[in-house]
Parts: structure tokens; C-alpha cells; sequence
């Protein structure tokens, strides 16, 4: 968690693809998340663009942690 967590704080927004290596799963498996519940939805930044805020990102991770 803390290398996770390090890795977060230095970026700003972050696309499927950040995520899936952060945290070595598939998109699949991030869409599943996301439906769950355990990731936030993300920002839909152009019609084909969409990222997700890094802090709400770790801001889930620690109450599924926790």
C-alpha cells in the first residue's frame, strides 16, 4: 500500500492504464471496481478522454483498506 500510495501523490490524474499498472489488474477488472464501488467514477475530460483524481483514488483505497 504505501509504494501505491507513493505513487499517487505524484501524479494528478490518472487514466486506466495508470491504473491497471499501479495496481497490476486489467481494465476489466478497474470497470468491476468501479462498479463496485472500490474506485471513484471517473472525469470525463473530452468526449474520448477520461481520467480519474489520483487523491480519490487513494481516498478509496484507504476505506477499503481500513
Amino acid at each position: 500500500m504505501t509504494q501505491i500510495s507513493d505513487t499517487l501523490k505524484n501524479l494528478k490524474l490518472l487514466t486506466y492504464k495508470n491504473l491497471s499498472e499501479i495496481f497490476g489488474v486489467t481494465r476489466k477488472t478497474i470497470y468491476r471496481w468501479i462498479q463496485m464501488g472500490r474506485l471513484p467514477q471517473p472525469m470525463r475530460i473530452t468526449a474520448r478522454t477520461v481520467r480519474f483524481d489520483a487523491e480519490q483514488v487513494l481516498l478509496y483505497m484507504r476505506k477499503w483498506q481500513g
